[in-house]
């Protein structure tokens, strides 16, 4: 997936956050090219994104606290274990997480390759890398 710059090669054997990710910008690009106008004023779209993983009954900020996907610290065990809390309306959310703006299709794909070089991996006898999330 490192190779795809705009998921224009995807392909059906892509995992879901490439096909998601291409399908969210592909919509956006399409709203934002039709012609809307509301008193002169078009919509705009943004994404944000964030990626986290439960382990051991504890939940772990996986995306880079610098916010570009440039550098991931995999001191797995020092991060802080996040909680997860309730709000105004009954909305559930986890306090901490980060959420990170996604320019693009790349950028997304950076990310989200950050975080699953932070995911809790152990080795067993039919993959070397399962996940234990």
């Amino acid at each position: 997936a490192k190779d795809m710059v705009d998921g224009a090669s995807l392909t059906r054997d892509h995992g879901i956050i490439p096909r998601a990710l291409h399908h969210l910008f592909s919509k956006m690009k399409q709203v934002q090219n039709d012609v809307i106008v509301d008193d002169c004023k078009r919509t705009r779209y943004g994404l944000k994104m964030s990626y986290f993983e439960i382990y051991n009954e504890q939940i772990f900020d996986l995306l880079p606290t610098d916010k570009k996907g440039i550098q991931c610290s995999k001191a797995i065990g020092k991060e802080k274990s996040l909680r997860i809390r309730e709000g105004h309306g009954g909305r559930t959310y986890v306090k901490g997480l980060g959420k990170h703006h996604v320019t693009n299709f790349a950028h997304g794909m950076k990310l989200a390759h950050a975080a699953k070089s932070k995911r809790h991996t152990s080795c067993n006898k039919i993959n070397k890398d399962s996940s234990r999330s």
